[in-house]
C-alpha cells in the first residue's frame, strides 16, 4: 500500500483574523497580491500561495487587481476571489489593455460586454473599473467620447463605478474633466513624476494611485507624508477638494461626501503593503477621536430613553435629542439609535410632535 502524503496542517486561525476595519467610506490597499518579496516582509513565513489572497484582504480594506489588464479571467475565478474575502473587502480592477490600446475605442462593445459580463461575478466586492490609456498613444477626442457612451451604468442590478487613467499628457484637458463629469465617471490621481498628475474630482467618489514609495523607508513613506494622505483622504471624504494638490481645471468640485480609494502602487513595491497598513492605522485612530462626541450624544440620547419609553416627551427632552441628532450628523457618522431608546420612528415620531409645540 502506497504511503499517504502527510496532510498540510491547518492555517492559524489567527493570521486571518480581520483587523484592516474599514473607515467609513475610505478603502486602502495594493496592486495585486501575488509578489515574491512580500512573502519576506508581509506574508506570515510558510503561508501557501493559494491563502495570500485571504490574508491580504484581512490586513487591507482593497486591493486593485492588475492580472485583468493582460487577460480576462474566468466568472468562477472571480466568484473564488469574491468568496475569499471578507464582508466589506472591494476589489477594482484594471481594465484589458486589448480594449484601451484598440485603435478605434468606439469598436470595442462586445468586449467591454465580455470583460464586465465575467468580472460582474465579484458581486457587491466589485469597486471601481480602471480604463487605462497609456502614454505614448494620441487618443481621438470623437473616438474617446464615444467610446465613454460604450461604458455600462450597471451590470444586472448593480451600479458601475468606472474611473479613467489618461497618460496622454496632451489630453488632459478641462474638456476632458467634463466629459468625465458628464458621465459621472471618476478620474485617477496619479502621485506620480512619470504621468500626469491631477486631483480634479469629476464623480462621487476619488481614486487616488500613490507611487512615490521609497525602499529606505520602512513603511514606503515618512511619517508626516503618511499623516498628509490621511488628512486628505479624510477630506476627500467629507467633500473638500484639497487646494494643495495639482488641478487641470479652475472650478473646485461641488462639496459632497465621497467614497475614496487609496492604492499604493508601483515604485519601492515590497514596502507597499506596509505603507497602505500604515495609513489604515492613522484613519481608524482619526475615526476614534471623531466617534468622541458621538459617544457623548449616546448618552444625551440614552437619558432620554426611559421618557419616551414611557411616552413622557417634555421640551427638555427635545432639546436634547436635537442637540444629539446635530452631533451624530456632524461627525458624519449618523444618528444610530438601539432598542432601548425606542428605535428611530418612535424617536422621528416624538421629535414630530415636539416640534409642534407637543409637551408631556
Amino acid at each position: 500500500m502506497a504511503a499517504r502524503k502527510p496532510r498540510a496542517a491547518p492555517a492559524d486561525p489567527d493570521l486571518f483574523a480581520t483587523d484592516a476595519g474599514v473607515s467609513s467610506g475610505i478603502r486602502v490597499g495594493i496592486g495585486g497580491w501575488v509578489f515574491a518579496p512580500w512573502r519576506d516582509n508581509f506574508y506570515p513565513q510558510g503561508l501557501v500561495q493559494r491563502l495570500e489572497l485571504d490574508y491580504a484582504s484581512r490586513h487591507l480594506t482593497a486591493i486593485e487587481i492588475n492580472g485583468t489588464y493582460y487577460g480576462t479571467q474566468q466568472p468562477a475565478t472571480y466568484a473564488r476571489w469574491r468568496d475569499a474575502t471578507p464582508q466589506g473587502f472591494v476589489f477594482s480592477a484594471k481594465a484589458p489593455k486589448r480594449i484601451t490600446q484598440s485603435r478605434r475605442l468606439a469598436g470595442t462593445r462586445a468586449q467591454v460586454e465580455d470583460f464586465i459580463g465575467g468580472i460582474a461575478e465579484l458581486d457587491d466586492k466589485l469597486g471601481p473599473l480602471v480604463w487605462q490609456f497609456e502614454s505614448g498613444r494620441t487618443l481621438d477626442g470623437e473616438d474617446f467620447a464615444r467610446f465613454l457612451e460604450l461604458l455600462p451604468k450597471k451590470a444586472g442590478k448593480r451600479a458601475l463605478r468606472h474611473v479613467l487613467d489618461v497618460r496622454d499628457p496632451a489630453f488632459v484637458t478641462p474638456q476632458l474633466l467634463d466629459l468625465a463629469r458628464g458621465h459621472g465617471m471618476g478620474t485617477v490621481f496619479s502621485e506620480s513624476d512619470d504621468y500626469p498628475s491631477f486631483a480634479d474630482i469629476t464623480g462621487d467618489f476619488v481614486y487616488a494611485r500613490l507611487m512615490a514609495s521609497r525602499s529606505s523607508e520602512p513603511n514606503g513613506y515618512p511619517d508626516a507624508e503618511l499623516d498628509a494622505w490621511a488628512r486628505r483622504a479624510h477630506a476627500w471624504h467629507a467633500g473638500e477638494d484639497p487646494a494643495e494638490l495639482p488641478h487641470v481645471g479652475p472650478t473646485p468640485a461641488p462639496r459632497q461626501p465621497r467614497e475614496v480609494f487609496v492604492f499604493f502602487i508601483s515604485a519601492a513595491k515590497e514596502r507597499n503593503p506596509a505603507a497602505a497598513m500604515a495609513l489604515l492605522q492613522r484613519l481608524q485612530r482619526h475615526a476614534f477621536f471623531l466617534q468622541l462626541p458621538m459617544q457623548r450624544a449616546a448618552r444625551h440620547v440614552e437619558q432620554c430613553g426611559d421618557g419616551i419609553r414611557r411616552g413622557r416627551f417634555g421640551r427638555a427632552q427635545a432639546q436634547q435629542f436635537a442637540h444629539a441628532l446635530a452631533q451624530f450628523q456632524r461627525v458624519g457618522i449618523g444618528c444610530r439609535l438601539d432598542a432601548d431608546v425606542g428605535g428611530r420612528q418612535a424617536v422621528a415620531d416624538r421629535m414630530a410632535q415636539a416640534k409642534g409645540g407637543f409637551v408631556r
